[in-house]
């Protein structure tokens, strides 16, 4: 009997073993594949990790089938998968799950069925005893034949009801049913292709001139496929009337005629690039090289040819041409036959530089990014199995791509929080994760940053990685000039329009009437943060989580940024019926109403448009606000972290950070760091050319701190040394690394009982790990579920693996399980935390 290993998306970190049936022929390698299998009452999709042959008494559930003909996940990913699993603390299958597409997935769906025939008499008394029960048959009742336990829980506004149903079951009154739906499928197209007989026509050219006097539209159609058939073989229907604007009649003819014939494709989901929207201009691979990118490219060539796998962290000044050395490098490894896996921080960058590594290397970049759909994220993760893409572009999750033959990762803007993951597991950071899987495919890995992590300098500084520096810009641009204005000295002297100094909106008014690009940059969305009552200090807050509602003006309603709950706006104070509540604070929409205004009075009508997360909600809504940024058509980009880095727009001279100190004084050791990033690659946004230099005003009410000085004279060596030396007094990460566990439940006390019973089975003296006891965060309730939290400091020289850090983490974790652990309290481990206090 054949034993396969798999592992399951359950918190469980056991492989589960089952047998393969006689009737399941499996050919080939069964490592990596995915199969369908019974767990408890549902069925699952696991992955096979370890097979073994067994003499044949053991008793095991059979797989009920495989789901893939060849393996999904390669050697390498299974060894990735498996480290994730173990470094990060969630189980295998939960690692591996992450590293399929949605798409893949064969949904495992629940029907329920009512039994016995009830009356509205039974159905009410049950609701005496038990009304969530009797809720579930009152709505079995209303509808006839059997409905999806998803239904239900919607209906019912519960997110399980698992006990429920099980003794509605044990009780005979209802049946459930476990189906398997289908996993995604390629979308298919019509197509037109040149048919045999008119290839094997000596007399062609005589067709085609016969045609273009009695049916030209045909003789068109025929034409272009004649120029295209040693390339791509055949045209879409929809090219066909989008393009020449031939029907369908035509085609139709034609194949009559016997001179093409009609098909069916597999075609790939996703956003199409149209010339007018295309955000690049120029393959950019032919630009000059400067001396330093020169030097540059010959040290990661040099490395690739020795086989020296050290990653390199590329440190050049925001301009400098980083993603030129980028093409250079792709090409010179893709020209080795091998593949390249580029990783971004944010979505937002994704339209600029999918057009700028497409019109380098067309045809060969697969895209991965959350915005797009199932399918089109299934499609791209298909055509990297397949090896027809062979470079990668993506955000963290890209990091799975199944690519084989690895030779080159690129992590850009590798500073940035958004690599690591918070939710669901893996807590994972994709930049961390990248240099393990350069380990495995032994491979380069590149991390490049006008601001690089205080972390990743560190390993540069103690040789773990190569250092490569880059000071001047390229195409001969200069660094923006740079002005500080204190917003405490503008108030004093009314030189303040709402949230914007006077010199900032002279400086906007001087751009724009020379139709130059102006970025405003506030990392705060909404109009105010909050609603105040100025008679009795009330503030509106969210009834799930501890925070205030934010404002947003142009819905008039009032929206919690932590569970997305949507608010009306009151009339009155609730609290002592005041008829006026004061906006308190600004945000982008604050900004762009301000700015409105100002300019309005002026009788100067700017093009504004915000970027953040409420306007490029919708699909293709990011692509459109940088193109019409792009073409001149927006005057001021008013936007959120979104706009802070990876744009290159020549005609930008301008930007503008409203509030430097918004970051500066969170409740987060990181505070400083991120003050100086955000300003320091807001600021690159700026005369990016020779042509146009650019200039820099940034409003802050503390121009004496570090962080902002070293930021406006962009001095990232002082602003290092002075940062690692208070995070070395305190032993803070670069110099060790932050564990935070994390309970969370309905019941305050009931949280508050767990997470001390958890700290007492972890270590109290020990050189390398140091235990806080458990602590309320500042935001202690989120979703109605109220938080405590245990940090545990890893110290790096004692403990430089984290082996020490994860044995006492196990010990413990298995303590509370045998011992304390409740259904009613969650507990979520983060590793390398990047969570603020």
């Amino acid at each position: 009997m054949r034993i396969l290993k798999i592992a399951l998306p359950v918190p469980k970190s056991t492989l589960f073993s089952y047998s393969l049936p006689d009737n399941i022929q499996a050919n080939g390698i069964l490592l990596g594949r995915r199969v369908l299998v019974p767990f408890g009452k549902n069925n699952l999709i696991g992955v096979v990790v370890e097979t073994s042959e067994s003499a044949g008494d053991e008793k095991l559930k059979k797989i009920i089938r495989i789901l893939d003909d060849m393996p999904v996940l390669s050697e390498n990913l299974l060894k990735l998968t498996k480290w994730i699993s173990e470094y990060y603390f969630c189980s295998w299958g939960i690692a591996l799950k992450a590293a399929l597409p949605e798409g893949l997935s064969v949904k495992s769906i629940t029907k329920v069925k009512l039994m016995k025939d009830l009356s509205d008499e039974d159905i009410y008394l049950l609701s005496k005893k038990a009304p969530k029960r009797a809720s579930i048959l009152k709505l079995l009742k209303e509808h006839s034949g059997s409905l999806n336990l998803t239904f239900i829980e919607s209906k019912l506004n519960s997110s399980s009801l698992k006990s429920q149903i099980e003794s509605l079951v044990k009780a005979g009154i209802i049946s459930i049913e476990s189906i398997s739906g289908k996993q995604i499928a390629p979308k298919i197209a019509k197509a037109i292709s040149l048919s045999e007989l008119f290839q094997s026509n000596a007399n062609f050219l005589d067709d085609l001139k016969h045609l273009e006097k009695k049916a030209p539209k045909q003789a068109l159609l025929l034409s272009k496929l004649v120029q295209i058939s040693q390339e791509k073989k055949y045209l879409l229907n929809k090219e066909v009337q989008d393009l020449f604007n031939i029907n369908s009649s035509v085609i139709k003819e034609l194949v009559k005629k016997g001179f093409i014939k009609e098909i069916e494709i597999e075609i790939e989901r996703g956003e199409s690039t149209s010339e007018k929207n295309n955000l690049s201009k120029r393959n950019e691979i032919e630009l000059e090289l400067t001396t330093e990118q020169k030097d540059c490219l010959a040290f990661i060539i040099r490395n690739i040819n020795n086989g020296i796998t050290k990653p390199i962290l590329v440190h050049g000044v925001t301009g400098s041409g980083k993603t030129l050395i980028y093409f250079h490098a792709v090409k010179y490894v893709l020209d080795m036959g091998q593949t390249i896996l580029i990783l971004v921080p944010e979505i937002s960058l994704t339209p600029q530089l999918i057009d700028r590594f497409q019109h380098v290397f067309p045809n060969q970049v697969a895209v991965f990014h959350s915005k797009m759909s199932v399918g089109a994220r299934f499609d791209s993760w298909k055509s990297i199995l397949d090896g027809t893409k062979r470079i990668v572009l993506g955000v963290r999750s890209a990091i799975f791509s199944p690519l084989k033959n690895v030779g080159l990762i690129i992590i850009d803007e590798e500073h940035e929080p958004s690599y690591k993951q918070d939710a669901p597991e893996p807590r994972y950071n994709a930049r961390d994760v990248a240099i393990i899987r350069a380990k495995f495919e032994n491979s380069i890995v590149i991390l490049g940053s006008a601001t690089p992590s205080l972390e990743s300098m560190e390993n540069a500084r103690n040789s773990k990685y190569e250092l490569l520096e880059i000071k001047d810009r390229a195409d001969g641009a200069r660094l923006p000039q740079i002005k500080i204005i204190n917003t405490k000295d503008a108030r004093k002297s009314c030189r303040m329009y709402g949230s914007l100094t006077e010199d900032l909106l002279i400086k906007i008014e001087e751009k724009i009437l020379k139709k130059e690009g102006v970025i405003l940059f506030l990392n705060r969305r909404g109009f105010a943060p909050v609603l105040e009552c100025p008679e009795c200090g009330f503030i509106p807050e969210c009834d799930q989580c501890s925070v205030p509602l934010t404002y947003h003006k142009k819905s008039n309603k009032l929206n919690c940024h932590y569970c997305g709950k949507i608010y009306h706006t009151w009339s009155t104070c609730p609290s002592c019926g005041s008829p006026v509540l004061s906006e308190i604070g600004f945000g982008t929409q604050r900004i762009e109403e301000d700015l409105i205004t100002y300019f309005n009075e002026r009788n100067i009508k700017p093009v504004i448009q915000r970027m953040d997360l409420d306007t490029t909600a919708t699909k293709g809504s990011h692509r459109e606000i940088l193109t019409n940024f792009s073409l001149g058509h927006t005057d001021i980009l008013v936007g959120t972290q979104m706009v802070a880095k990876g744009l290159d727009f020549e005609r930008v001279t301008l930007v503008g950070v409203i509030n430097a100190d918004l970051q500066l004084y969170q409740p987060d050791f990181r505070a400083t760091e991120r003050t100086f990033q955000l300003i320091t690659q807001v600021s690159g946004r700026a005369g990016r050319t020779e042509a146009k230099p650019g200039e820099v005003i940034i409003q802050t009410s503390h121009p004496e701190n570090f962080a902002v000085k070293h930021a406006v004279n962009n001095d990232y060596s002082s602003f290092f040394d002075n940062e690692t030396e208070h995070r070395k007094s305190a032993d803070y990460p670069p110099f060790s690394r932050f564990c935070i566990i994390e309970f969370s439940g309905k019941d305050e006390s009931m949280v508050e009982n767990k997470s001390q019973e958890f700290f007492s089975f972890l270590p109290k003296k020990s050189s390398s790990v140091v235990v806080y006891k458990p602590f309320s965060p500042y935001i202690f309730k989120i979703r109605g579920s109220f938080r405590k939290l245990i940090v545990l400091k890893n110290i790096k020289e004692f403990d430089s693996g984290g082996k020490e850090l994860r044995k006492y983490l196990t010990f413990a974790l298995k303590e509370y399980n045998l011992k304390s652990a409740s259904q009613k309290v969650r507990i979520k481990i983060d590793i390398d935390s990047f969570l603020s206090l």
